[in-house]
């Protein structure tokens, strides 16, 4: 799966990081169990501390209605209106998610 990042804001508050960024997809992406994984390297850190999920948009795919952090894994997980994690193969390609990033 190929994901581009895109820092949209990014603010030095000490010696960590937070950053405002951009998650989009290329097309023919399909989302994979278990969530997308998200790199300290994808948000320029050298380790990320914490993700906070914010919004998806500004368009989304059909049915994709929420998204959450998972930490141990360092991925952000998709979920249905109906509340369950989307299906392996699902197309992703018009989703774009937002989260806060910070680590350092």
């Amino acid at each position: 799966m190929a994901v581009v990042t895109t820092i949209v804001d990014r603010q030095v508050p000490g010696a960590a990081y937070e950053e405002l960024v951009e998650l989009s997809f290329s097309a023919n992406n399909d989302y994979t169990t278990n969530g997308i994984l998200i790199t300290a390297a994808m948000l320029g850190m050298q380790r990320v501390d914490r993700v906070l999920p914010i919004c998806l948009g500004p368009s989304l795919a059909a049915g994709i209605a929420g998204l959450s952090w998972d930490q141990a894994n360092s991925k952000v997980k998709l979920y249905t209106d109906a509340g369950v994690e989307v299906g392996n193969g699902v197309d992703i390609s018009s989703v774009t998610i937002y989260v806060l990033a910070k680590g350092v």
